[in-house]
């Protein structure tokens, strides 16, 4: 159906959980994945829908 473009993981705990984006969903032919904590994208997402609602 549709591909994966993300996957969170625990490998480093479950406190310290982090994401994968896999980033060559987003720039063609760039196979970096990008990896930060889970905690920091969800604060991000927080932001950015409170931005929008006040917008």
């Amino acid at each position: 159906m549709g591909q994966q473009v993300a996957q969170i993981n625990k490998d480093k705990g479950i406190d310290a959980m982090e994401i994968d984006i896999y980033s060559e969903y987003i720039i063609p032919d760039f196979l970096s994945e990008l990896k930060f904590p889970l905690s920091d994208f969800l604060e991000a997402i927080n932001i950015a829908g409170a931005a929008l609602r006040d917008a």
